[in-house]
């Protein structure tokens, strides 16, 4: 695994957009990741960029009404009466209105309970029936809902790519900390600019 030098873009990648979420990524949001919002313009060139190729876009929503047990005792105050984070019909839980605007019928949207994409959810079956084998991961946080997804991905046999500047954690030491650890044993990264790199 490591830093790898092309990516061939094509009709069996996809493209996975992890809770871009008002919650993450407002002011006032209630788990906000610092810096959130700077990737959003990466992560929009490299929409269309996948468009183009004829692959897939696909959006995750988390929520937490129906999170484990062990989350609401360490996270007591997400779950506080007068205002439940990232509840399923709560505001914060939308994606935010500069990424929403882009989205597409076509694009499929995962809303999932824990920091999994994959787990519990139709994920893996739609990537299946599509033909999908390459996945571009982008979004927050890096180091929990990012990284849990991208490494279920690689043990379920799936080509995994983490997208440096396409993603942000709550600091730049748990990014770079989480960079080294897809590169040491789950799978790639790489830049925007490395993605779009002709070499026709």
């Amino acid at each position: 695994m490591g830093t790898k030098k092309h990516v061939d873009v094509n009709s069996h990648t996809a493209l996975l957009i992890i809770d871009m979420q008002r919650a993450f990524l407002e002011e006032n949001g209630g788990i906000r990741v610092r810096d959130g919002k700077s990737i959003i313009p990466n992560i929009l060139g490299l929409m269309k960029f996948i468009r183009k190729k004829g692959g897939k876009v696909i959006w995750t929503r988390i929520s937490t009404d129906l999170m484990p047990p062990l989350y609401r005792s360490m996270y007591p105050h997400h779950f506080a009466s007068h205002r439940l984070i990232l509840a399923r019909n709560g505001e914060d839980h939308n994606i935010v209105d500069e990424m929403d605007k882009y989205r597409r019928p076509d694009d499929l949207v995962i809303d999932k309970y824990t920091y999994d994409a994959f787990l519990f959810t139709g994920l893996e079956l739609y990537l299946r029936r599509h033909h999908i084998t390459r996945l571009l991961f982008t979004g927050v946080s890096t180091n929990v809902c990012v990284e849990s997804s991208l490494r279920h991905a690689f043990q379920l046999g799936f080509e995994t790519i983490l997208v440096s500047d396409c993603t942000r954690s709550f600091s730049r030491d748990l990014q770079l900390l989480s960079e080294k650890v897809v590169k040491l044993a789950f799978g790639y990264v790489v830049d925007t600019t490395a993605l779009k790199e002709d070499r026709s």
